[in-house]
């Protein structure tokens, strides 16, 4: 059953709170990117900020916004995240070492755990309904999408936040750049793509969706469908699947006007998007799509699809392509079905679905 989008909101490295965020894009030269943080006392008490960590306040800022802007109040709660609060986590168990587990503060240890984002919002928005967490690495994001479109389907909720978080910690850059996620040295973000070179840079991002099953007369797009499964290295191969996907709803890929692609910088990774390209050029024809990639202006991390998402219903709503995330023109005046498709390959292990996981999502005008 697809889903209408009320709603969005999007904490990124971007100004994206702002109206136009990406008309004149944030960049440095860097290793990772850090999110620009909104006006939080704006959007969280005070007394419960001080408390707070950062994704804490990233998850709560990012649902009060996209809860502020649905015309209809969510009644569930679903999250993906791919390592969560692990700022929280590191801090107290560095604390057990510290002062060899005694007089301990409770605070790190009740935040650190997966579902805190999740628990948090629901608190703070009195919403008592469904509340889930889905943490599956790469896909997470996608899980929690598909676990709201069932919900939706069985009739169980009117309408349902969805939210992407995940944060940048020293730990994490440090550990995974040992297996090669990460360039070696400080490059450009707006030239990431250009700049040839194995590995991306780091990011982080808050992302938000109140979806619904009912068309409310402002919606911003409709989600049709999304999905996830374990990457292949064969690009015709992964055109099959893409048209595979596409044919469930009808679609044939003429009809594609837009792909939003997660190609990061990473030269090994990207090259699956260009032969996929290619190979989808040679059957269209004229008929060829444009292409948009967003992964240099937020960064990588294992919900960055929440960016890519919300990149795919900007564009739909405005009918406007920020030139900052073009890759290619077309031609087309109009886009009315725009295909997200996001590969995630790691050197860590190519048999856990959680490193080596390709994931489609379709969105459609409304």
């Amino acid at each position: 059953m697809p889903a209408y989008i009320q709603s969005t909101s999007m904490i990124s490295p971007q100004d994206t709170c702002g109206e136009d965020s990406l008309e004149q894009p944030r960049h440095e030269v860097c290793q990772h990117l850090l999110c620009v943080d909104p006006d939080y006392k704006a959007l969280i008490p005070p007394a419960r900020l001080r408390r707070m960590s950062r994704i804490l306040k990233m998850g709560l800022a990012g649902s009060s916004l996209c809860i502020q802007r649905s015309p209809v109040k969510p009644d569930a709660v679903i999250v993906g995240t791919g390592l969560s609060c692990v700022t929280d986590l590191e801090r107290f168990m560095r604390s057990c070492d510290d002062e060899h587990e005694q007089m301990l503060s409770p605070t790190p240890f009740i935040n650190s755990s997966h579902n805190s984002v999740a628990g948090q919002i629901a608190m703070a928005n009195q919403i008592t309904g469904y509340n889930n967490t889905h943490f599956h690495g790469v896909s997470s994001l996608e899980s929690a999408l598909v676990d709201a479109l069932m919900l939706l389907d069985e009739g169980d909720s009117r309408c349902v936040l969805v939210g992407g978080v995940d944060e940048y910690s020293q730990m994490k850059f440090d550990v995974f750049s040992r297996v090669g996620w990460w360039r070696q040295q400080p490059v450009d973000n707006l030239e990431l793509l250009h700049t040839r070179g194995e590995g991306s840079i780091m990011g982080e991002g808050a992302a938000f969706f109140a979806l619904s099953g009912q068309p409310s007369g402002t919606d911003l797009a409709q989600l049709v469908d999304v999905t996830s499964s374990l990457c292949t290295d064969d690009a015709d191969e992964a055109l099959q699947r893409i048209c595979a996907f596409l044919e469930r709803q009808g679609i044939a890929l003429e009809d594609v006007d837009v792909i939003v692609d997660g190609r990061n910088g990473d030269e090994p990774s990207d090259a699956v998007y260009e032969a996929v390209e290619a190979l989808w050029d040679a059957r269209t024809g004229e008929r060829r799509p444009d292409v948009v990639a967003y992964k240099h202006l937020c960064g990588e991390y294992l919900t960055a699809s929440g960016f890519g998402l919300w990149l795919s219903v900007r564009l739909l709503h405005g009918q406007h392509l920020p030139a900052c995330a073009v890759v290619r023109r077309s031609g087309r005046s109009q886009w009315r079905n725009v295909l997200f498709y996001n590969c995630f390959r790691s050197s860590v292990d190519k048999c856990c679905v959680c490193n080596y996981t390709e994931s489609m999502a379709l969105l459609r005008e409304v």
